[in-house]
């Protein structure tokens, strides 16, 4: 996969690998070990708390992503998509392939129009709470992921599964009828880092839905770590399936044209 380039001009994100490195030679030197990350030091229902704080400094990122999904060793074929988001749940989207298409979100209303077609629009309040919710989340990021999650039933997992660091277990913020899953296990490596997502039918944690991890660590800004590719596994009608999404070109915090969330510049 290309290096993920900085949206901070002249810099270049740093790789977990190298993050690593930077922090053992500081410690080294100082004679002291690295801090303990927040997320493997805060009371569980505060994790989500933490985990979003990291990202408090992304104001705006763009990405291309990749998508492809393969069921029973068969491939559906591959999406390719360009991504603009930006505070204030602003996203622009543009299908490239299999099939062209537009989507554009001014924070207030959802326009979207396949090419020659003409557009469609509704407002963001129309949206599920979890559509909703990851507007308002940063892209790449197990931020977005976490957001339906509720913080006041997060409980610890003594001891943890290794290799992780830490698990938290969680339920969703809706209905169990209206989730995807009823309960969720949260996963962190020894950054403090989220790397991977449980999702479970049942609270008691015992059918396994499926599992997100997230892999090819990149640091956009201080402490905020994106990531280079998810991995999505589950079964249908006991086939397995797996979608592999990869996010190229990955910047953040760069000048943004102002006309990019207008939906009128593209309708």
């Amino acid at each position: 996969m290309p290096a993920l380039a900085s949206h901070a001009p002249g810099r270049t994100l740093r790789s977990a690998a190298g993050a690593f490195l930077l922090l053992a030679a500081y410690a080294a030197a100082e004679g002291a070990g690295a801090p303990v990350p927040a997320e493997l030091s805060v009371p569980a229902t505060n994790i989500l708390a933490a985990v979003s704080a990291r990202y408090a400094a992304v104001t705006n990122l763009s990405c291309t992503v990749r998508r492809e999904t393969r069921t029973g060793g068969s491939s559906a074929g591959e999406t390719v998509s360009r991504v603009v988001w930006a505070r204030g749940g602003r996203l622009n989207v543009q299908a490239l392939a299999p099939a062209e298409k537009r989507t554009v979100i001014d924070g207030v209303s959802v326009w979207s129009a396949a090419k020659g077609d003409k557009p469609s629009a509704r407002a963001v309040a129309e949206q599920n709470p979890v559509q909703a919710a990851n507007l308002f989340s940063v892209p790449a990021s197990p931020e977005e992921r976490l957001a339906p999650l509720d913080p006041a039933t997060a409980s610890e997992i003594v001891p943890p599964a290794a290799p992780f660091a830490r698990q938290i277990a969680l339920r969703p913020r809706s209905a169990p009828a209206e989730a995807a899953a009823a309960a969720t296990i949260v996963s962190f490596d020894a950054e403090g880092r989220v790397v991977r997502l449980e999702a479970f039918a049942d609270e008691s944690r015992t059918a396994l839905l499926a599992t997100l991890s997230f892999e090819s660590p990149v640091e956009a800004v201080s402490g905020a770590w994106l990531f280079g590719r998810e991995v999505f596994e589950t079964a249908i009608d006991g086939r397995p399936v797996r979608t592999v999404s990869r996010f190229d070109r990955l910047r953040v915090n760069e000048e943004l044209p102002p006309s990019i969330f207008d939906p009128k510049a593209f309708f």
